[in-house]
């Protein structure tokens, strides 16, 4: 298992665990891996901290690298986040539509509920999120999160 992130801090966080075999510091719009070099790429919150235009050049280039499949997960829309404890990568700089996806040959599912989503912390949104992640699992435009899968063989 190889982990990609460009800010040090998270590499760092995730060495002391060593749940990854490799850890590489690089932007994710280049990957450093040769063509079909992954089984699977997945990339957990990632699109949403790319402008648009980076977002679809990355789909493009985790197509090239995955061997068997890709799997992404992100907010269902636009969902407003600055930086972070100093992290400028951890701003929001797009959203994501099931449509938007589907385009690009992606299977989609939902999770939680994305008229619970709020910035608040509460334990009352999370809750009526998984409550309601069945029906958004089946209709994913009510979903707050995507699960985008695509299998590349062939």
């Amino acid at each position: 298992m190889v982990g990609i992130d460009l800010a040090k801090p998270y590499l760092a966080f995730v060495k002391r665990f060593r749940a990854y075999n490799d850890l590489v510091l690089c932007d994710i719009r280049k990957p450093p891996f040769r063509k079909k070099a992954l089984d699977i790429v997945l990339a957990m919150e990632v699109l949403e901290h790319l402008p648009k235009k980076d977002g679809i050049a990355f789909i493009g280039e985790v197509k090239k690298v995955a061997k068997e499949r890709i799997v992404l997960t992100t907010p269902n829309g636009y969902y407003a986040q600055a930086a972070l404890s100093g992290i400028e990568t951890e701003r929001h700089l797009s959203g994501w539509t099931v449509s938007e996806l589907k385009k690009f040959g992606f299977n989609v599912k939902g999770f939680g509920f994305r008229f619970f989503r709020s910035t608040k912390i509460s334990y009352i949104y999370h809750l009526l999120g998984n409550l309601f992640t069945p029906v958004s699992y089946l209709i994913p435009e009510f979903a707050g999160f995507l699960v985008a899968y695509l299998d590349v063989k062939g």
